[in-house]
């Protein structure tokens, strides 16, 4: 019979995690408090490197399937043309590699990272603008070259700037 049987109310002491702490010993109960009075372990910092960076690879790549489709729609050019010129894109951000590291010691690394993000951003811009196949090559292999910059400072060095010293390895 379901009406006679006996409810206990929930209350602290019956609940799972105080008897697994007490079967645990205290041992447990004072890694939670370290870990609870450590705060958060993403900081709003973090979160707003972290958020402005989804905005940046986002943009970035919803650019890489229309690109092309409008070179040949609008240029008649190949899809061999596009894709080439899509592709200066990779091999640009090989090339400035050996200057990042001379770039970020020599310089302050935001300094380093807004400057390469602001001229990521104009040279955006110049889409409407462009009238070739090689123009737009250009424009493509200026960006890989600020891209890689991007990355490098705010992949690991301002990570490295916002990252709470107790939360580092």
């Amino acid at each position: 019979d379901l009406g006679s049987r006996v409810r206990v109310p929930y209350t602290p002491q019956h609940s799972t995690f105080g008897t697994l702490t007490e079967w645990l010993g205290s041992g447990l109960q004072n890694r939670v408090q370290q870990f609870e009075s450590a705060g958060y372990l993403i900081e709003k910092r973090i979160k707003f490197l972290l958020s402005s960076l989804f905005l940046l690879y986002a943009s970035l790549y919803m650019m890489l399937p229309v690109l092309p489709l409008w070179m040949v729609r609008h240029w008649y050019c190949s899809y061999a043309e596009a894709g080439a010129a899509i592709a200066v894109f990779g091999l640009a951000m090989f090339l400035p590699g050996t200057f990042n590291s001379y770039l970020i010691d020599t310089f302050k690394r935001k300094s380093v990272c807004f400057i390469a993000i602001f001229l990521f951003v104009a040279s955006s811009l110049l889409y409407p603008y462009v009238a070739t196949v090689g123009f737009v090559a250009l424009v493509r292999a200026v960006q890989g070259g600020l891209f890689s910059v991007i990355t490098m400072t705010t992949g690991s060095t301002l990570v490295i700037d916002v990252t709470a010293s107790r939360r580092r390895t």
